[in-house]
């Protein structure tokens, strides 16, 4: 509700100045006296109150009904965006087990390991969190903790760079951009 008072504010006051003007111009031009200008300026009434009334109703209108829907779908898709990072932070356990066990070994995590992992993590907001002893990535499986997203999954895929670090891509399989947290999206790093 603020945007249209300041819109409206914006753009009344530059309508009333030239009204106001125009009208102290006209009673300047047919008042003998500064005193005669001024009576007639006072009679006027610079604002419409059936106007401001149709204005106003015309921007709540269009707020409720042109904005209103955009605003209310770009909410719920930041919420599920802050669903999945905190699902995602609730996973940074399992990648710091992977990054542990490439530093020590020099190699993924056994299947033994790997498979004890996810419970460990404790990340109850996914169905189901696998690791692949072969490659070390994480997969995330979205459960009904968030709806928009159940049955689709993210991957946590490990790479190692030039200097045996290890960077995280994640890639999203079946999740809309749209939901996807900014560390999240197409060639993010982590």
């Amino acid at each position: 509700m603020l945007l249209p008072g300041i819109a409206g504010a914006t753009l009344a006051s530059g309508l009333l100045y030239r009204r106001i003007r125009k009208a102290i111009r006209e009673a300047e031009a047919v008042a003998a006296s500064p005193a005669q200008v001024a009576s007639r300026i006072a009679s006027i009434m610079p604002v419409s109150p059936h106007a401001a009334l149709a204005l106003g109703s015309f921007a709540l209108a269009f707020v409720v009904g042109g904005a209103g829907p955009v605003l209310s779908t770009a909410y719920h898709e930041h919420a599920v965006r802050v669903k999945v990072s905190k699902a995602l932070a609730a996973v940074e356990p399992i990648k710091a087990q992977v990054e542990d066990s490439w530093e020590a070994m020099r190699r993924w995590p056994w299947p033994a390991l790997a498979a004890g992992m996810p419970g460990r993590a404790g990340a109850v907001l996914f169905d189901e969190v696998s690791v692949d002893a072969e490659t070390g990535r994480v997969r995330l499986e979205v459960g009904a903790s968030i709806p928009e997203l159940a049955g689709k999954a993210i991957l946590l895929a490990p790479a190692i760079d030039q200097r045996e670090r290890i960077r995280w891509f994640c890639v999203p399989v079946g999740v809309s951009e749209r939901f996807l947290p900014q560390a999240c999206r197409p060639g993010a790093k982590r």
